[in-house]
């Protein structure tokens, strides 16, 4: 292992043999650990949680507790069995461990975690008024804990799932009194949800009012917090609720729209809804006419960048093709003049591959070895997934004229209607590098077409960022080289994703949308925590789906095939959607952060409307995961149909 904190698939594959062999047989091995001495249960448990079995280590931790009794080792061996089945969501059976530690080691130092966890469990084991109880014990056993503020914070998302409405108000106002700062704003927005949930609008604004002068909001540091854009964007959605139309709209269009801008994109769609709304209509017309004047007018005295704003506001409030065109003529005329807007580079792409076609049977075609003769000939035939590389070494682009040809497993990409998975012959390594700086530009942007040609997307992705990182988030891509956009979007495996999402009501572009999140497109990544291939699955979700595709001979590494990552991404995609239908939000927070939280998250918000129920969503990563994958999505529809062809 090269490095023991992380012990990777080979180690578990060690620790499984070993117990193989311990054991005496597979089913002796399945129901109990060797003989072993504490250390080495221990050692084993240890590779075991970290790659995610924890049935496997389970087994150790146990022979722990039962063979080793008077061991110091023993309430923190019951803590990783409660851990383990809360990762696996077998929330009764977490309790009773954390349970067992809290009752027979109160004065151990992990009872504090472990009635911590104990609470969780019950509030994810939808035991809510179990875990009220719990987190008021938390907060009279160790009033002096390291970090209270967190226990009052649950508390009061406890009383809220337990339908303590009333309750959870008084506790967000002793919070409030209690602490100053982060935590009193925190419990400010707990407040301001609770009023939304009830849709008591006044009581809403007037918190949210109070909110946006609080200094810390927590943003997306802090479970629970929130942002300013957040706040803008809930004060604009009350007074859209309100009735309030001009000061919803006018709040809308402060927020701007464009790439990772997730409030911009729901701005834009509430004003959208709007254009559809008789009581609003004449007010958005009254603004779009107001807002193309005023660019027609600032393009002609050479204000750009009040021309540049009063355009893209205005394509905001029309889908008319007509002022659509006359918009985006102004937008390009005053990014001309708009240096951050003028630094996208332009690229000549360079003829590659042999040109000519072979007519004469004199000619020799015995090929060289060289991998520039190799390059000519696969990019010739079309094959760019293999000529790719290729053409890469000839180049020198990994930055080793030595360098070995790195491909990703075949894709295949004709997919069947009953899918085995085809096994690479060795284990997969990290692909080489591309090194755009050993190369002139237009040779690294050709490099990048050829590798997106050939579903190598993560080549063309690793390209494109830092250029696009130079270029405002609300640059319009319609005026953008549409090779350049695709670039930072592109759209592999398009057969397959046509084959398996429509199937399960599914978008294939939503499956992008989670790829390009999950693994920038590499189809042979693998996270610390034993997520593997293009859509990061985990062995635990990954046996479910092989289990309901009923494939039997399944093994973690087929997931690097990218044809199998994108049926196993489909059919549990599919399964997601149909838990939360026309949700895409919950969707992809479920992907993140288990759906089993995010029905409690819809649950407090009492609404399946994502403007109300994504606020609620208590970890920052999965809330941060939702801002990420939704502007994939909106911005894969603006350049794809559902076909995957070009718009």
């Amino acid at each position: 292992t090269p490095d023991a904190a992380r012990p990777d698939v080979y180690a578990l594959s060690g620790v499984r043999g070993l117990d193989l062999l311990d054991s005496g047989s597979a089913e002796a091995a399945q129901k109990q650990a060797p003989q072993l001495a504490e250390g080495e249960h221990l050692r084993r448990a240890a590779i075991y949680t970290f790659n995610r079995d924890f049935a496997g280590a389970r087994l150790h931790y146990l022979a722990i507790v039962e063979r080793y009794a008077q061991s110091p080792n023993v309430p923190d061996a019951l803590f990783q069995i409660g851990r383990g089945y809360a990762q696996d969501t077998q929330f009764d059976e977490a309790v009773k461990y954390f349970q067992r530690i809290v009752t027979q080691f109160p004065d151990n130092p992990n009872a504090r975690e472990a009635l911590s966890s104990l609470a969780s469990a019950y509030l994810r084991g939808k035991r809510s008024n179990e875990a009220v109880s719990a987190f008021k014990q938390l907060l009279e056993r160790y009033p002096n804990a390291p970090n209270p503020e967190r226990y009052y914070l649950n508390l009061i998302d406890a009383l809220r799932e337990a339908g303590r409405d009333g309750e959870a108000l008084e506790w967000a106002q002793r919070t409030r009194d209690k602490f100053k700062g982060q935590t009193a704003a925190l419990a400010l927005f707990a407040q301001a949800r609770i009023h939304l949930s009830q849709s008591s609008w006044e009581a809403a604004l007037a918190d949210l009012d109070a909110l946006k002068d609080e200094p810390d909001t927590g943003g997306m540091r802090a479970a629970g917090g929130t942002t300013p854009a957040e706040i803008a964007f809930l004060r604009a959605y009350i007074f859209e609720q309100m009735g309030r139309t001009e000061e919803a709209v006018n709040i809308y269009l402060s927020l701007p729209d464009g790439r990772n801008e997730y409030y911009g994109g729901r701005a834009t769609r509430r004003l959208r809804a709007l254009m559809n709304d008789a009581r609003a209509k004449s007010i958005i017309q009254s603004r779009l006419e107001a807002l193309r004047a005023d660019a027609q007018q600032a393009l002609q005295a050479g204000q750009a960048e009040r021309a540049r704003v009063s355009a893209q506001n205005a394509l905001r409030l029309t889908e008319d093709a007509n002022a659509t065109a006359q918009l985006l003529d102004i937008a390009r005329r005053a990014y001309a003049s708009l240096p951050a807007y003028n630094r996208l580079p332009s690229f000549r792409l360079l003829p590659v591959g042999r040109q000519e076609v072979i007519t004469s049977a004199s000619r020799d075609t015995a090929l060289a070895s060289s991998h520039q003769a190799l390059a000519d000939e696969l990019l010739f035939l079309g094959l760019y997934d293999e000529g790719a590389p290729e053409l890469a070494v000839a180049e020198n682009a990994f930055g080793n004229s030595n360098a070995k040809v790195e491909t990703k497993p075949a894709a295949n990409d004709e997919p069947d209607k009953a899918v085995e998975p085809q096994r690479p012959a060795e284990p997969q390594r990290p692909p080489a590098q591309l090194a755009p700086a050993a190369l002139s530009s237009d040779a690294a942007y050709t490099l990048a077409v050829i590798f997106k040609r050939g579903d190598n997307a993560d080549h063309a992705i690793r390209f494109a960022e830092p250029l696009w990182k130079k270029i405002p988030a609300d640059y319009l891509l319609e005026l953008a080289p549409r090779e350049l956009v695709e670039l930072l979007y592109p759209a592999p495996y398009a057969a397959s994703l046509r084959a398996y999402a429509p199937p399960r009501a599914v978008d294939p572009r939503f499956v992008l949308a989670i790829m390009r999140q999950e693994s920038r497109f590499r189809a042979d990544a693998k996270s610390v925590s034993a997520a593997r291939g293009l859509l990061q699955f985990i062995p635990t979700t990954s046996n479910r789906i092989a289990a309901q595709l009923g494939l039997q001979n399944f093994q973690q590494d087929d997931l690097y095939n990218p044809r199998i990552a994108v049926l196993f991404g489909s059919e549990y995609m599919g399964n997601l959607f149909k838990l939360f239908p026309e949700m895409p939000q919950a969707v992809a927070a479920s992907y993140n952060g288990g759906e089993d939280n995010l029905a409690r998250w819809v649950g407090r918000a009492r609404s399946n409307d994502p403007d109300r129920y994504v606020i609620e969503i208590g970890y920052t990563q999965s809330k941060d995961y939702v801002f990420k994958v939704l502007p994939n999505y909106w911005t894969y529809q603006k350049l794809y149909n559902e076909q995957l062809q070009a718009r």
